[in-house]
């Protein structure tokens, strides 16, 4: 567990007080300019991702988030309703699982799914690989990676038969699926982003809304759109005010002068990206332990958990 402020001197890091680690972070944001990326996790509460987002604001930089997962501010806008209890979810009443391993995901709400099912609603699976779920499916949809998307618009025309969406029309078990989807008395939409692009997954979180929107199963309890987010608060990032990369998080790190990264690791998700985070970059981290992503830091910060600090967090409704 990192207790004290490390900084680069002579190609290591070492440790040095507070006000030394501070001022030269704060040196090194200066001398970037407005090439400032600043990369958060929804680890981070809502306090403090905001006074990230500020800080990086401040100085003329971008605070973007570590995951590339779509559609937060569709939560925001046609999320589960008020009270909404997926133990009340039964008979007469369907739920689609989309691009999301929710048992290893999220196993409660794979629970409450199940007991969904259990007690007659409609479950429809659709992923690119089998899913413990998919025994308890009524309809199963299986796709290629990468076009999970193009199964949401399939959806979408069964649903509303829609002409301008008659290159991505349904085939006959997605029609059947459609139709169990529109014809429910109440429907919840769980969307992951496995095996997508961010691209593919902002498609996917619109077709899904569409969907409610279209089968009026919004603004309601035991209604809306849920994303099956990676960490506890990335619905409070978004929130916040943080968004993904568009141009893609290795393009952001590698045009920027300096890097502060809070709650992420980047480089021990993906190797690759320690190539956009090295050379003349300047690079901070505040973090709980040493990451890989700390290694190649130029100031480390260490943080402290949720345990140790007070904060609020925004989770889906549920």
């Amino acid at each position: 567990r990192l207790s004290k402020p490390l900084v680069r001197v002579d190609g290591k890091l070492v440790k040095t007080s507070w006000k030394k680690a501070l001022e030269r972070a704060a040196e090194g944001l200066k001398a970037a300019g407005e090439d400032v990326i600043g990369l958060a996790s929804g680890r981070v509460s809502n306090e403090d991702l905001y006074s990230f987002r500020e800080l990086v604001k401040s100085v003329g930089g971008r605070a973007v988030l570590s995951h590339a997962q779509e559609g937060g501010e569709l939560i925001q806008q046609v999320g589960v309703g008020k009270g909404t209890d997926l133990g009340a979810l039964g008979t007469g009443d369907a739920i689609l699982v989309i691009a999301s391993d929710l048992q290893a995901e999220a196993p409660i709400w794979y629970q409450r799914v199940l007991g969904a099912a259990n007690r007659g609603a409609v479950l429809v699976v659709a992923n690119a690989r089998k899913t413990r779920l998919d025994d308890y499916a009524k309809y199963k949809l299986r796709y290629p990676y990468q076009e999970a998307a193009r199964t949401g618009l399939a959806l979408l025309e069964g649903v509303t038969g829609a002409k301008d969406l008659s290159k991505f029309a349904a085939d006959e078990p997605q029609k059947l699926a459609a139709k169990a989807l529109a014809d429910a008395e109440n429907l919840v939409i769980f969307y992951g982003v496995e095996g997508m692009t961010n691209a593919e997954s902002k498609s996917l979180s619109e077709a899904c809304a569409a969907i409610l929107i279209e089968t009026k199963s919004v603004g309601r309890a035991q209604n809306g759109l849920i994303a099956v987010w990676p960490r506890s608060n990335t619905q409070g990032a978004w929130d916040m005010g943080l968004r993904p990369a568009n141009e893609g998080l290795e393009e952001a790190l590698s045009n920027a002068k300096a890097v502060y990264v809070v709650a992420a690791d980047p480089v021990g998700d993906d190797q690759t990206l320690a190539g956009s985070l090295g050379d003349d970059r300047f690079l901070i981290v505040q973090e709980l332990f040493m990451t890989p992503t700390a290694e190649l830091a130029d100031v480390v910060l260490p943080a402290e958990s949720f345990a140790e600090r007070d904060g609020t967090r925004a989770n889906s409704g549920l």
